[in-house]
């Protein structure tokens, strides 16, 4: 039986514009100032120490809602927005493979409904939650890494197929993951690849040279640089 544990505290920040007066404006003046207004409240109380966050229409009401990474629990928490910016006292909950620690939101089975990639580091496993479009993640499917221990991703059309991939990061290599559009991953050939060093902390994806095509950037703790 879990011991009894203190709620945990998940502070939101809602960014308002303020003295927003058009382009016109903006032009002839000073930008405009930005405040911050901040809510606080407090998660499930039965779920252990959530550390990573991810923000996402989760059930298509065109409303920003939360999913976080509980990584003592091996799962992830949902909270959905009820359109005022508040969030309910109890999540729903979907299991994954062990321990949690990075998740992204794309839609991976190509139903039109976010899911969720997960990396659950212990385990040495991608989780792959599909959605069904109502805030539900079921249907669950774990795809091996090569690389031990990843510890972040990201998710991009990497062959430009019209489907999205993933590509895994853990201390010294990545993971390149060929989706399939049904909600299936398979290593690209090639894979993993080298980071060139230990220390790997973080990845990004974006098209880096202006050439339409997706790129890979590493920030690496250990060395103090990202490529």
């Amino acid at each position: 039986m879990r011991a009894c544990r203190s709620a945990s505290i998940l502070s939101l920040l809602v960014i308002t514009l303020v003295g927003f007066e058009g382009r016109a404006a903006l032009a002839a003046c000073p930008p405009p100032p930005i405040s911050f207004k901040r809510t606080q409240f407090d998660v499930d109380a039965a779920i252990d120490g959530p550390k990573v966050i991810a923000l996402g229409d989760l059930n298509k009401d065109g409303r920003a809602d939360i999913v976080l990474c509980s990584a003592a629990d091996d799962q992830v928490d949902v909270y959905l927005n009820d359109g005022s910016g508040g969030f309910p006292a109890t999540a729903r909950s979907f299991s994954t493979g062990a321990t949690p620690i990075a998740v992204v939101i794309a839609d991976f089975n190509s139903d039109g409904n976010p899911d969720f990639a997960v990396v659950a580091t212990d385990d040495d496993v991608v989780s792959i939650l599909l959605g069904d479009g109502a805030g539900n993640f079921n249907d669950r499917r774990d795809f091996s890494v090569a690389s031990s221990g990843p510890i972040s991703l990201v998710a991009a059309d990497f062959d430009e197929d019209g489907k999205t991939d993933l590509a895994v990061m853990n201390d010294s290599d990545i993971d390149l993951l060929k989706g399939d559009g049904s909600g299936n991953f398979a290593p690209f050939s090639g894979s993993p690849i080298s980071t060139h060093g230990g220390g790997s902390a973080d990845i990004a994806a974006g098209s880096l040279n202006s050439d339409g095509h997706v790129d890979l950037a590493v920030a690496n703790s250990a060395d103090g640089i990202a490529g």
